[in-house]
């Protein structure tokens, strides 16, 4: 709330490893997240691989925590252009996330998606962007998908200015 998430990274790197010498699964796990989620609010992509690559997720946790974990590491490959990478887990995150809860969780996996399938050459299935639950929410998806699927560069940039704002809020006009 007070925009200073980069003043508690070192604070949760050092709580990170306190939680790994005592061996807390579960505080690994929400401490590895919040750090990706830090890294990825600054956009310090390279820092949030390293990080990644630095330690392992720990296997019995909560499977929110792993959802989420899976959708940080999804966007890390997905701006480091390792598509397929990022498109399996990205698909393992909507499936493992709760059904009947977190819909909004559901829908920001769904708009990243969209995206990593346009970046790998796939166009996304009408059927879900007929979805009720989200329909709306990606409204702009779906008309990016359509420009790319007619090959039209302008009806694209027409979608890519008139949708900007809603993209960068989903933090997806970079990959676009």
């Amino acid at each position: 709330k007070l925009d200073k998430l980069q003043d508690i990274r070192p604070t949760l790197l050092k709580l990170y490893r306190t939680s790994c010498v005592r061996r807390d699964e579960m505080g690994q796990a929400v401490l590895l997240n919040l750090l990706l989620r830090n890294y990825l609010h600054y956009n310090l992509i390279d820092g949030a691989k390293l990080l990644s690559a630095r330690t392992v997720f720990p296997e019995n946790v909560s499977n929110n925590q792993f959802c989420r974990y899976l959708f940080y590491m999804g966007r890390v490959q997905a701006v480091q252009m390792e598509y397929a990478d990022a498109y399996k887990r990205l698909m393992w995150a909507a499936r493992k996330a709760p059904q009947d809860v977190g819909i909004d969780f559901q829908i920001v996996v769904q708009k990243l998606t969209v995206i990593v399938q346009l970046l790998m050459g796939e166009i996304p299935e009408r059927s879900l962007f007929n979805q009720p639950e989200y329909r709306t929410a990606l409204a702009p998806y779906f008309e990016l998908t359509k420009a790319v699927r007619s090959g039209d560069m302008q009806a694209f940039s027409g979608v890519v200015s008139s949708c900007s704002d809603t993209f960068k809020k989903d933090q997806t006009l970079t990959l676009i």
